[in-house]
Formats: C-alpha cells, sequence, structure tokens
C-alpha cells in the first residue's frame, strides 16, 4: 500500500489539513508578508553602473499587429515568475558555501536581467525589419528609457505609417508548358495570395511552399519552390504594387509515374554497407501484387500485410501525400526502426509526355522477440516485500505484425494486519500476489466498421487482453456488515437496488481522436465510451424467470442497462509559458429490464480532484439534493454533465500554477429516486454547482504531483434562491466550511 494512501496517513493529513483551516487567517498573514520580503530589494546585488530591466512594454497605435508576434523579436525580456520568485530564489542561494544551494540558484532561480543598450537596437532593427516584412516599409520604431532607483523600464514606440497592398496578381510561365499551367491556374481559388491584401512577405514564402507540396502531390515529382520566384512593381503614386509569380522556364515540368516498387522488408544497413552490391545481388525475390519484394534468406512479414500500409503503386503517378501516408503508416505498425524511401529516375525518351521513376522502400525491424525479468524491492509505509515480473514479448508473432504482450508476476509483503493482530505473531510474509496478463494487438480492424476508405486513412487496430490477479492480504478477511440504520436509509432514497449483488456482463466501445499531431497550439481531445451490458445473458436457454421476481444467472440478478459519454478537451497554447484548457463532459446511463436502477460502480459521481474540486469526491449532488441527517458521502447518480476551465502557467523550472473554474452537477433519471431535488428536469441550470480555485503542480518529468484549493462558489444545495455561498461578511468562517484541497498524479485533464 503506497505511503499516501495508508489508513494511518490518511488520518494525519486530514487531522494536519483540518489545522490549517482553522489557521489559514495567519497563513494568510504570512504568506503576504513572505511575498514582501521576496519582492524587495531585488537590486542589490548590482553593479553601480547596472540598471535591472524592471519592465518591458511595446506601444503601438496598429491594433491589427499581433503584439506576440512582436515579442518573439525582442532580444531582452524582464526576470520571469511571480513576484520575480525566480531572481529572489537566485540572489538567496548564489554564491553559498553548500553545493546544494548554487545547485538551487542554477536550476530553480534565474540571474537579473541587466538593461543592455546592444540589444536594445538590436530589437529596435529586428521589430523594423518585421514590420518591413509584413508591409510596413516606412514603420519607425524608436525605444525610450526610465531609470528609477537602478531599475530600467524599457518602451518600445512604434508607428507602422501606411502599408502596401496588392492591386494585380499575374502569373508568367514558359511557353510549352500548357498541362502545367493549367494546373496551377486550376488550383489559384486555394491560394494564399489575394487581391487587395497586404504584402506580406511571410505569405509570400508560405505560398511557394504551399505550391510546391501541391505540384509534387500533383505528380511534378522534381519540382522545388525555387523554381518560383516574385516580380514586385511599385510605380504607383499610391500605396499598391503589381504582383508578377514568374515559373523558371528553364525546366521542363513533367509529371512522373511509378514502373517498380521494390520492397526491402529486412533490410541490414551494416551489410549493404560492407559488401554493398554484393549483398543486393544475394537477396531473394518474392513478386506479389504488382509489389517486388526483397528480402535475406527469410520473409518474415506477410507481404499482404505490408501492402495495406503502402499507399504508393505500380503504374500510379507519384503522389507526396501517398509518400507520407505510407511513412505514417509504416511507422504506425511500431515494428521497423528504420523506414527509408528513395527513387530512381529511368531514362526516358526526350519527347515522352512522362517520366519513369522506381521506388524503393528500405524496411528494417525491429528484434522480434525479447524477454525480460525484473526484480523489485519494495517498501510500502514500512511493509518490505519483494515482487518479480517474467516479461515475454513477440512484435511478430504469425508474421501478421501482430504484438504479442505476457507477464507473470508475483509478489510478498511483509504487512502487519490493521484488523487483528496477536501479541506474539510472527513475522512473516502476509501478503501474496500472483498473476498473468496477456496483450495481444493486431493491425487488422475486427469491429465494427470495415469500409475500405476508412481502413485505408485512419489504419485502425484491434486489441485482445486477457488478465488474471490473485491477491491474499490480512485485510481482505474482514467482513463488512451493513447496519439497519445504513439499510433503512438506501432503502428510503431507493437506491438499495444498487448495491445489491449483481453480475455484469459487458460490451464496450471506445474512440479516441486527438489532432494534435497537426496542430500541437491549439488542438482537441475527444474521448467517446458506449457501454450495454446484460443483453446477451438474456438469450441464454438456462435462465429462469420466477413469478415477480428478476431472471438470474449463476444464482446472481443482473442488470441491463446502455450507458454512453463524450469527453470534449480543447487546449490552446497561448505562448511557452502559458496554456488555456477547457474540458466537457456529458453522460448518461438508462437502466431497463432486468434491474430498474443503474448498479452503484457504474454511476456517475462528481468533485474530487478530476471533478468539480471545491467539493469532496461524491460529495456533491444529485442536484440540488443535501443529505442533513447521515453524513454519508457516496452520492452517485445516472447523468454527469462537467464543465472545466484552467488557465496554466510556468512558475518557476518544476512549479507550475493554475487558476481553475468547474462547473456541474449529477442528476437522477428516476422519479422513484427520493433525494430531494435530484431528478434532472428543463431546469438543470438551476442545480449548476460551481466552484473556482489555484493550484500548484511540481513536474519531476516523470510524474506531476499536484494540490488544488477550491472555493464553493455556487450551491445548488443551499435554499436561498440565488445558491451563492459568499453573501456575509463572515468570510473567514466561509472559508472555513468551503474551502477543498486535493491532492493528485498528473494534470486533472
Amino acid at each position: 500500500m503506497p505511503f499516501f494512501f495508508n489508513y494511518k496517513n490518511i488520518c494525519f493529513f486530514e487531522k494536519f489539513f483540518k489545522k490549517i483551516l482553522k489557521m489559514q487567517r495567519k497563513i494568510i498573514f504570512y504568506f503576504i508578508l513572505i511575498i514582501f520580503f521576496i519582492s524587495c530589494r531585488p537590486t542589490r546585488h548590482l553593479k553601480k553602473d547596472e540598471y535591472l530591466l524592471n519592465s518591458l512594454e511595446i506601444i503601438i497605435e496598429n491594433k491589427s499587429i499581433s503584439i506576440s508576434e512582436l515579442n518573439t523579436y525582442i532580444k531582452q525580456n524582464e526576470n520571469t515568475g511571480i513576484l520575480r520568485t525566480n531572481l529572489w530564489i537566485y540572489n538567496t542561494f548564489k554564491n553559498k558555501k553548500w553545493k546544494w544551494a548554487n545547485w538551487i540558484s542554477n536550476t530553480v532561480g534565474e540571474a537579473p536581467v541587466i538593461y543592455d543598450e546592444n540589444l536594445t537596437k538590436k530589437t529596435c532593427k529586428q521589430l523594423k525589419l518585421y514590420l518591413k516584412n509584413k508591409g510596413y516599409y516606412y514603420a519607425e520604431v524608436k525605444d525610450s528609457i526610465i531609470f528609477n532607483k537602478k531599475k530600467a523600464n524599457l518602451f518600445f514606440l512604434i508607428k507602422t505609417k501606411k502599408a502596401y497592398f496588392i492591386k494585380n496578381i499575374k502569373y508568367e510561365f514558359a511557353k510549352g508548358n500548357k498541362k502545367f499551367s493549367q494546373i496551377v491556374l486550376s488550383d489559384t481559388v486555394n491560394s494564399l495570395i489575394k487581391k487587395n491584401q497586404i504584402l506580406d512577405l511571410d505569405i509570400l514564402q508560405k505560398e511557394r511552399n504551399r505550391l510546391e507540396n501541391f505540384l509534387r502531390d500533383s505528380s511534378y515529382f522534381r519540382f522545388s519552390q525555387e523554381f518560383i520566384n516574385y516580380e514586385i512593381d511599385s510605380n504607383f503614386n499610391e500605396n499598391y504594387v503589381n504582383l508578377k509569380i514568374k515559373f523558371e522556364k528553364n525546366q521542363k515540368y513533367k509529371k512522373f509515374k511509378f514502373k517498380n516498387i521494390y520492397i526491402y522488408s529486412n533490410y541490414n544497413s551494416i551489410k549493404a554497407n560492407e559488401k554493398k552490391q554484393e549483398y543486393f545481388s544475394n537477396l531473394d525475390t518474392f513478386f506479389y501484387k504488382n509489389y517486388i519484394f526483397l528480402f535475406d534468406e527469410i520473409l518474415e512479414i506477410k507481404p499482404s500485410i505490408l501492402i495495406k500500409s503502402i499507399s504508393l503503386k505500380k503504374n500510379d503517378f507519384y503522389s507526396l501525400k501517398k509518400e507520407n501516408d505510407t511513412k505514417f503508416f509504416l511507422r504506425n505498425l511500431k515494428i521497423f526502426k528504420l523506414i527509408n524511401i528513395s527513387y530512381k529516375e529511368v531514362k526516358t525518351n526526350e519527347n515522352e509526355e512522362n517520366k519513369i521513376l522506381n521506388c524503393y522502400i528500405y524496411l528494417k525491424p525491429f528484434e522480434f522477440q525479447s524477454y525480460s525479468f525484473e526484480l523489485e524491492g519494495t517498501n510500502n509505509s514500512g511493509n518490505f516485500g519483494t515482487a518479480g515480473n517474467l516479461v515475454y514479448q513477440h512484435k511478430n508473432t504469425f508474421k501478421h505484425v501482430e504484438f504479442l504482450d505476457f507477464r507473470i508476476k508475483g509478489a510478498l509483503e511483509l504487512q502487519d494486519n490493521l484488523i487483528q493482530k496477536t501479541v506474539n505473531e510472527e513475522t512473516k510474509f502476509k501478503t501474496l500476489e500472483y498473476g498473468w496478463e496477456t496483450n495481444f494487438k493486431t493491425p487488422q480492424f475486427w469491429f465494427p466498421y470495415h469500409k475500405k476508405v476508412f481502413i485505408d486513412k485512419y489504419m485502425p487496430k484491434s486489441n485482445i487482453s486477457f488478465l488474471y490477479n490473485y491477491q491474499k492480504r490480512p485485510d481482505y478477511t474482514k467482513l463488512l456488515e451493513a447496519t439497519q440504520k445504513f439499510k433503512d436509509y438506501i432503502n428510503r432514497l431507493f437506491i438499495s437496488d444498487s448495491y445489491e449483488d449483481h453480475l455484469i456482463s459487458v460490451s464496450n466501445y471506445r474512440f479516441i481522436y486527438n489532432n494534435k499531431i497537426k496542430n500541437k497550439n491549439r488542438y482537441f481531445h475527444i474521448i467517446t465510451n458506449f457501454e450495454s451490458a446484460g443483453n446477451l445473458i438474456s438469450f441464454f436457454d438456462f435462465l429462469s424467470k420466477k413469478e415477480d421476481r428478476n431472471y438470474l444467472v449463476f444464482g446472481q440478478k443482473y442488470p441491463q442497462y446502455i450507458k454512453s459519454d463524450i469527453d470534449l478537451r480543447f487546449y490552446l497554447k497561448i505562448d511557452k509559458y502559458r496554456d488555456l484548457v477547457f474540458r466537457n463532459f456529458i453522460g448518461i446511463g438508462l437502466p431497463y429490464g432486468n434491474m430498474n436502477v443503474l448498479p452503484f460502480e457504474k454511476k456517475y459521481f462528481s468533485g474530487g480532484a478530476n471533478g468539480i474540486r471545491a467539493w469532496p469526491v461524491r460529495s456533491l449532488g444529485p442536484g440540488s439534493y443535501k443529505d442533513t441527517l447521515n453524513k454519508i458521502i457516496n452520492q452517485s447518480a445516472d447523468i454527469k454533465i462537467e464543465t472545466n476551465l484552467e488557465y496554466r502557467f510556468d512558475i518557476f523550472e518544476i512549479l507550475e500554477g493554475a487558476i481553475f473554474v468547474d462547473a456541474g452537477n449529477i442528476w437522477a433519471i428516476n422519479k422513484k429516486d427520493n433525494r430531494e431535488g435530484s431528478y434532472f428536469n428543463e431546469s438543470f441550470l438551476k442545480d449548476f454547482a460551481i466552484g473556482a480555485g489555484f493550484g500548484m503542480r511540481f513536474d519531476f518529468s516523470f510524474f506531476i504531483f499536484r494540490i488544488d484549493a477550491a472555493l464553493k462558489i455556487r450551491d445548488p444545495s443551499l435554499k436561498n434562491n440565488s445558491k451563492l455561498v459568499f453573501k456575509n461578511d463572515k468570510i473567514y468562517n466561509d472559508l472555513n466550511n468551503n474551502l477543498n484541497l486535493n491532492f493528485g498524479i498528473g494534470y486533472p485533464f
């Protein structure tokens, strides 16, 4: 049992944080006092002629210019961190006798940024050049500096003046390239350059890149952006120019098509370099569906599997997109350490309309089989133990790129019996764990969508897992018996069926979508789940139904329900120090047939470190319900809606901060649920709980430890109309009752 989740330690932390909440007036006072000392006298270590860069501001009247873009050209920026904590750490621990102090100074701290006049001049030149590239040829950039008590406040004053715009656009081609010119002109609708658009050199360069990719994807294999030149005519009294896009006249623009495609399925680069032509001459050859496979001794991977990942085909025209798709799909098999595609032009008659290519795909696979044994020593809360794992992996089990992972685990641990312990109890291994796990992944997609277009585009996979785990622990022998008070409680609220013994047969489907690869600064992450239970069992012949009873299997009632939810997340990277994250979760479970409620473990709950953080886990809802008698923190229901907004920022190297707002709740869908205010209806928005807070995340690279402090803002269980928590002057008492601390590993979403 990990240290943080030991029962005794949980009690200790609970008492500890209760004391913290009671002492929060003093904590706030000392916190302000510490911040005061941190922020004072950051210039005390500067030399006589040195000034700390205190602030930097860009002042520009043209609001169409991006300040964030301009900031990338600044050669000096002021010290980072809230109230310059990084600078304070650097000054405090620098030049100390202890090695650890200097380590903190250099890794966590940040040296003072000293104002540099030369860097300021370079910044002015860079800003002026940037504005010129953006079409503002007569822009003015000046700097202004204000010195005050060893501090320098720097301002950049920018006047963009008039910009140049594009009046006309003309394309110029060499004679005799009619087909080529038609293809280019047919794509002008996708051009990044438009009439009456500002003359932006960055856009002109992007258009060159776009045209190169477009023409190479249109089978012009030899085309390069170097063949494109711009001619700008500015002989106008107005601030307009004529733009001419000229294609190199000395080039012969011809399409390329494939003659043969060679696949080296187990290419050995070392042997190829040593033996050169002798290596290639000794390779075996196998022809399969217009592909030529070359291999050394054994064809280890079935050709039928490989060609599914290869979009390049014999007699097809070359396509840049198909080349990139082929590389992507082959990498996605996760079996090759080397993937290289090269081409060789085949000599043809100059009068031929198209040119010919041979394609060579070199694939070097990993070692297919591996064995490993892992031996661990453990110390969980003072309980010593040992564990071992025997791992076998095969990346190409049946020559169809199937990945097999088989693990056998065994563990022993000394443990105190928390339930009962005799005085003369001998020290011995009391916790025993063993089991095995098998994972089998295949590039074949079995269910439920088999359209070729979908398979070719997304290359979906199938995964089967089997797991067996046996644990023997002293704590597991404790028998828990429900008290009559608890039975009366769940019967009164019509939730007793959720606590009955039952057997679940489940089919589930999960779809995950993420476009981070396409755009790392602005992307979505979507998780969709669909689950169905009890439908297959209902068809079994051995089921019997007694009068006024439910169906049973193996003597146990089984539930029938469908459950679905969607988790939508949007990530926006503001800059390298700041992120904005939005999350929306909607889920619903519908029981039917054999049971009229969802099983307890399948219901939704809210609150806690990954939900509405101002409420402890399972304490919120459902709806406006408030348990005033039993104080049982175990609320769950059938519908869940949550919305989270979180602003994340760096404080210093390993510490990140976050400001967040959470909103949402859970609801019941059965009108027989007797928890007052729990039923979902058209006025569900009035039951939204709202919390806000501040968090700290310690990033240790291999894991992130998180602390979030959240306050209740709107509590739907309150009897007042507004449901707002802070409505009186007793702010400190309100803080005591409505502040919740959460601990977690990793980000909440």
